[in-house]
């Protein structure tokens, strides 16, 4: 007898065993839900098994070892298998029964099956044996929930149930024994970022993380063989994007009237911003103890209730010289300090209830009445050494009590060496301002004499020869006379005032100081055929010191003439902007202009010179700006070389308003 043929596992031959017998055609059609399998009574392990029921049973790609009956069937239904084998039970036609089928995962599997008896197309007989599970509805499965959760004789309104699994504001599904998704409410599918339609193709395993998966379903497996009601567990998920997805995964177990599973209950809580939060956090916390850790120049010091110093950082060790292993745990921190300074802080506090309290009843002392802790001590370091430091404490709360202490200090030694030279420095200045006032003051009053000796002798010169009087040259005496009185009594009344230097402004005529310090330089202009517009309103009024405004006017002026243009007629315009709160005077000329982009920041300067001349002595710009300056104004220049300068000096506007 030849052996029989192994069955061909194309599809194409199995259809068409199936089309050459229409009742068995209809049978599979109706009774093969769950898949089928063909064999030869005559050799059973040639067999072939229906993609459908490879997927049921989760044996898609797996070797022919694990497809073995033993492999597949319940160790208690192997005699059921013996009866497929025997001919004389398709007597009748149709044998069917129930047949229970092990999953890859280790489930069970109750399955109707209704086997079937044909031939093969050499003629040899076949058995055709197809699965059935019975499909619950929504309704059926929702009592079997409420049946688990509250007892088979106490029902709940299966709408409450839907109402709660479809609104609930965690993720909820049930799940076959084989893990795909059979419902699921909307913010699963919002944490997943699947439809509904989408995830019921798919098994919780398609979108669970590697790493994941076996503790996921070794929990699983304690759950369907009894070993546990429930399991609870983080995992991660892959989102429908590729992102990761952090849940906490709650899983519990339906079980039919046998005993055998029918679904499982899924709740899913997003934990993915927890768990950011928790990276952060961590990094925060990371990234402060490496700021502890790396602070060598800040001491960072921990102590308990007790005073016990608890963290020392690598600042501390610098500081005060000793190690970390030397001081926690052993030394306390009032140790660090000074007992005179303990003592002067502990007479600072009236009513401490304490007689003789220690540094850190003194900290609980102040902690409780909200009072801060800073201010400077000294510190002892290893050896004795005294340092000065500034030392902020703050208390370390857990559940609002305090746990302990945190002191953070600098070394302030530097800071103290250098208020030490300023105030040196400072007592040096006041004796020089003393000096610089007296000599202002002889200076002053000497040169008023002279001026007043000057005066004298230009009138009693008039007295003598009144036709004189007429001469060019003695009037220009007689004007630059007055002038110098006139300077003498500002500069006199500057060094007199004890008033800040913005109560002492005047309002002062604008175009009148113009015009003044023209008639100043008038053989100057003369001279260099130097032409001046005064094109300041005359009425515009500013608020300035008389004598530093004419200073400014009158050193603008003899500036634009020594450094004008000799090629060309020079010019110097004067004008004004005004609004209700300043003026900004304009003083403009035509002579060699500076290099703005080699100069332009040290025009200011003292001792800053430009163009080479002998006689400059880079002092003029310096003192105008201060001048300016110290009367609440500002100055700035522009200027391109060949072509000309212009200043611009805002100043407060006086109380008259010009046009």
């Amino acid at each position: 007898m030849n052996p029989t043929p192994p069955l061909k596992k194309e599809k194409w031959n199995v259809y068409k065993i199936l089309l050459q017998n229409e009742d068995l055609f209809d049978a599979v059609q109706n009774n093969a839900l769950q898949g089928y399998i063909l064999f030869h009574p005559s050799a059973p392990e040639e067999k072939w098994i229906s993609p459908k029921l490879l997927q049921t049973l989760d044996l898609r790609d797996k070797p022919d070892e694990i497809l073995k009956w033993n492999k597949t069937i319940a160790p208690e239904d192997l005699n059921i298998f013996s009866e497929l084998q025997d001919l004389q039970n398709y007597a009748k036609g149709e044998f069917k029964g129930v047949l229970r089928l092990r999953h890859f995962k280790g489930y069970i599997l109750t399955m109707d099956f209704f086997s079937y008896l044909t031939k093969d197309e050499k003629g040899e007989d076949l058995v055709l044996v197809a699965f059935r599970r019975k499909n619950f509805s929504s309704e059926e499965i929702s009592e079997l929930q409420l049946i688990k959760e509250r007892g088979e004789n106490d029902r709940i309104n299966r709408q409450v149930f839907e109402g709660s699994f479809k609104n609930a504001a965690i993720g909820m599904a049930l799940l076959d024994p084989t893990g795909r998704w059979i419902e699921v409410n909307e913010r699963l599918c919002q944490i997943v970022g699947y439809s509904p339609e989408e995830l019921q193709q798919l098994t919780f395993q398609d979108i669970t993380h590697p790493d994941d998966l076996e503790a996921d379903l070794s929990l699983l497996n304690e759950l369907v063989e009894g070993k546990r009601e429930f399991y609870q567990m983080e995992k991660r998920y892959f989102h429908k994007n590729g992102n990761l997805v952090y849940i906490i995964l709650s899983v519990s177990l339906v079980r039919d009237s046998t005993g055998q599973p029918l679904y499982f209950i899924s709740q899913i809580t997003d934990a993915t911003a927890l768990k950011e939060t928790q990276k952060e956090l961590g990094k925060a916390l990371s990234d402060l103890e490496n700021i502890l850790e790396a602070s060598s120049q800040v001491s960072i010091i921990g102590f308990d209730r007790n005073g016990i110093i608890s963290s020392f950082n690598k600042g501390a060790e610098n500081l005060l010289k000793f190690t970390r292993e030397e001081v926690i745990g052993k030394l306390p921190y009032a140790a660090l300090h000074l007992e005179q300074e303990i003592q002067e802080r502990r007479n600072e506090l009236l009513n401490f209830p304490d007689e003789n309290p220690g540094l850190t009843d003194i900290l609980k002392f102040l902690a409780d009445h909200g009072l801060p802790h800073t201010r400077e001590w000294s510190f002892k370091a290893k050896g004795g050494k005294e340092m000065p430091v500034q030392v902020t404490i703050t208390p370390v709360e857990k559940n609002h009590q305090i746990t302990g202490y945190l002191s953070v200090a600098t070394d302030i030694k530097e800071l103290k060496r250098a208020q030490k030279e300023i105030s040196s420095i400072l007592h040096i200045t006041q004796e020089q301002n003393s000096r610089l006032k007296n000599f202002a003051n002889i200076v002053s009053h000497n040169l008023r004499n002279h001026s007043a000796n000057f005066k004298n002798l230009l009138n009693l010169y008039l007295e003598e020869i009144p036709q004189h009087g007429e001469n060019e040259i003695v009037q220009m005496l007689l004007m630059a006379s007055g002038q110098l009185e006139d300077t003498i009594y500002d500069l006199e009344k500057i060094v007199t005032s004890n008033k800040s230097t913005h109560e002492d402004l005047e309002c002062l005529n604008l175009n009148n100081a113009v015009e003044k310090a023209i008639k100043s330089v008038h053989p100057l202009l003369a001279d260099t055929e130097t032409v001046v517009f005064n094109n300041i309103p005359k009425d515009l009024e500013v608020m300035a010191l008389p004598a530093y405004l004419d200073s400014i006017i009158l050193n603008l002026t003899t500036n634009a003439i020594k450094y004008r243009e000799t090629g060309r007629k020079s010019y110097i315009n004067f004008s004004a902007l005004q609004d209700p709160e300043k003026v900004v005077i304009k003083v403009e000329d035509n002579g060699v202009g500076i290099d703005m982009n080699k100069f332009g920041d040290k025009i200011f300067g003292m001792y800053k010179t430009f163009h080479g001349n002998e006689d400059a002595r880079g002092i003029g710009l310096f003192i105008t700006k201060n001048q300016v300056e110290t009367m609440g104004g500002r100055i700035s220049v522009s200027s391109v070389p060949g072509e000309g300068t212009v200043f611009e000096i805002t100043l407060k506007r006086g109380d008259k308003i010009g046009g």
